[in-house]
């Protein structure tokens, strides 16, 4: 008998919240559901714990992988798996409401929609810090690649965002979209819900979005929850991450056919991550700077980057020309000038902000 919902779980060193997290799910009040847990190498007693659960609820399947392979390609193992109607994402830290998986299945049969989208709520050291609610309304297919494009982190009740966790989608549709993944064994833990919902837009024919808010996102724990001790912390690696999943979905983007319907705002979706990526380099040591230009030029052997850099708009970053120069892409004087004005208009701001002053230009 096919489930209903296949619920996936990746696991890395999260066990002192992973049995609440198991047992939100395994308590739901929709029964027909399987509960996939994929541990990524975990140190500590997680695999212990899921072995425990796995006793007393037979929905539940263990996956081990034989390596830490990062966030992506644990979900796509877990995704590989899935038997049910329907996939549900949720991270090991966080847990689910008693009646989301029943809540969300009724909206998606009710509407026969492909997907849907429902709210959640940040909580930090346990307390909500923020609720996040979605009005209540049935997208097309233009409409959610336009609201998916078109979403910003500052205004999260607006569009539609790229967290995996907020969607319960077709297994059809998730499955339709591996032979993309084919060629893929990149280890990334920062932007791999982007790479996997870009790839699942395209074939979306319709979203129900609820105004529902059923799933909890613990705010502390972060992409280090699936990083073995050898990445971790390295600014070169989160920023590398978010370069090759900005690549990957312009890739994905350009052979769905998306990025030639709406190559504008498929670029400033695209700008605005890299954006809030890059310019963090502002902060970083020298030794990150130059690791991550090095390791940038060994990727470059295997892909070509040019054409999706020079789609990238930069704004705020004294680094600006430089990761261009690295890879020969000209600017105009126009391009120069708009970012040497914008730089020091931020410049600017700055001061203003720390004088008190909340004027900005």
């Amino acid at each position: 008998m096919t489930p209903k919902i296949s619920v996936i779980i990746i696991v890395y060193n999260t066990e002192k919240y992973l049995p609440e997290c198991i047992e939100s799910v395994t308590n739901q009040t929709l029964k027909d559901i399987e509960i996939i847990v994929v541990n990524d190498q975990s140190p500590g007693n997680c695999i212990e714990i899921v072995e425990a659960y796995q006793k007393i609820d037979e929905r539940i399947k263990l996956v081990n992988l034989e390596k830490n392979s990062g966030s992506f390609m644990a979900r796509q193992t877990g995704i590989l798996a899935a038997r049910g109607e329907y996939i549900q994402h949720l991270d090991s830290d966080d847990w689910l409401e008693l009646n989301a998986c029943e809540t969300v299945y009724s909206a998606l049969i009710d509407s026969g929609a492909d997907a849907c989208l429902s709210g959640y709520q940040r909580v930090r050291e346990n307390k909500i810090e923020v609720k996040i609610h979605f009005s209540d309304k049935l997208y097309t297919k233009d409409d959610f690649i336009r609201a998916y494009l078109n979403y910003r982190p500052e205004r999260e009740q607006i569009g539609c965002n790229y967290s995996m966790w907020c969607y319960v989608i077709k297994k059809e549709i998730v499955h339709k979209t591996s032979f993309l993944f084919d060629q893929f064994r990149e280890h990334i833990v920062v932007m791999d819900d982007f790479l996997h919902m870009s790839s699942y837009v395209p074939y979306v024919s319709s979203l129900i979005v609820i105004p529902y808010i059923g799933y909890n996102y613990r705010d502390t724990i972060g992409v280090c929850s699936t990083m073995d001790s050898k990445n971790k912390g390295t600014h070169t690696k989160f920023l590398l991450d978010a370069l090759i999943a900005l690549k990957f979905s312009f890739d994905v983007w350009k052979k769905t056919g998306i990025y030639s319907q709406y190559e504008e705002l498929c670029n400033a979706r695209l700008s605005m991550h890299w954006n809030n990526w890059y310019t963090g380099m502002e902060l970083w040591a020298m030794d990150d700077y130059n690791s991550f230009f090095i390791t940038l030029d060994k990727k470059d052997k295997l892909v070509n980057w040019q054409e999706f850099l020079s789609k990238l708009n930069y704004k705020e970053s004294k680094k600006y020309p430089d990761l261009l120069k690295a890879y020969g892409i000209k600017h105009s004087i126009k391009q120069i000038a708009k970012f040497s004005i914008s730089l020091i208009l931020s410049i600017f701001n700055k001061i203003l902000s720390i004088m008190g002053l909340e004027k900005e230009f």
